[in-house]
């Protein structure tokens, strides 16, 4: 086999594998976070909806929740701001369970 097949690979061949364990395919594709809010600790002030670039927080009922998981973007803005640390978002891509 020459230099230039064994970089692009035999046609059909299974996708290569990165160190992470993820195929070429697989390693764009995003798993949602996680979002936890502590109720004991939030005083629905709404910091973190405002901060919320993709509103995926959102005010009902004096609580803060979330409306839209699939949109976040884990830009950690809403743990951030929130000034009573009543929220976490942890990343599966990263390892945060």
């Amino acid at each position: 086999m020459d230099s230039s097949e064994q970089s692009t690979g035999a046609a059909g061949a299974q996708p290569q594998t990165e160190r992470n364990g993820l195929s070429q395919s697989n390693k764009h594709k995003r798993r949602p976070p996680r979002i936890e809010i502590r109720e004991d600790f939030c005083k629905a002030c709404g910091i973190c909806v405002a901060f919320c670039p993709t509103n995926v927080l959102k005010l009902k009922q004096g609580h803060v929740c979330v409306a839209n998981l699939l949109a976040c973007t884990k830009c950690m803005m809403c743990e951030l701001r929130c000034p009573d640390f009543a929220i976490a978002v942890f990343d599966p891509d990263k390892g945060e369970v």
